[in-house]
């Protein structure tokens, strides 16, 4: 994942952890060097969940995200989209 481009704009830096699924990354349509945290999620496997109820419990989540607001010990959603059968927020 460690330079590759999400949604066309996030430039990933380097794997936060051991888990592979949290990254650091660069916001390029940005003009100030904005940092962002990267969290992707995918389901398990394909014969576990169907694709539309994996997509739904992700939708779910990052509204309730959404609605949360700012919290001084949750990090600010900004964005969250579906690329290559993972699901990023």
């Amino acid at each position: 994942m460690v330079g590759q481009t999400l949604a066309g704009r996030y430039q990933i830096l380097e794997e936060l952890g051991s888990s592979g699924q949290t990254y650091l990354a660069q916001d390029g349509h940005r003009p100030e060097q904005i940092w962002v945290v990267i969290r992707r999620w995918q389901p398990r496997s394909p014969k576990e969940e169907e694709p539309s109820a994996t997509r739904q419990q992700f939708q779910q989540a990052m509204a309730l995200r959404e609605r949360l607001g700012s919290h001084d010990t949750l990090p600010r959603l900004l964005a969250y989209f579906e690329e290559g059968g993972s699901f990023t927020g």
